[in-house]
């Protein structure tokens, strides 16, 4: 009987250390998700010098 009680505290054991490993890791991914959006957005906001160019380039008569 204490093995099969021991077994089973074993598992719950592993299940819920397994969880809280998951659980971190996905809320370090959602956070790291959210700092690449906000960089990307940022970088897409700001005009680049060389395309900045070009596009003028294009746009201007001749």
């Amino acid at each position: 009987m204490e093995k099969i009680i021991d077994a089973i505290l074993g598992v719950i054991e592993v299940v819920a250390i397994t969880g809280a490993i998951g659980f971190g890791g996905a809320i370090g991914l959602r956070a790291l998700h959210d700092e690449v959006r906000k960089e990307t957005i940022e970088a897409l906001k700001r005009p680049t010098p060389s395309l900045s160019r070009f596009s003028r380039q294009l746009t201007t008569p001749n």
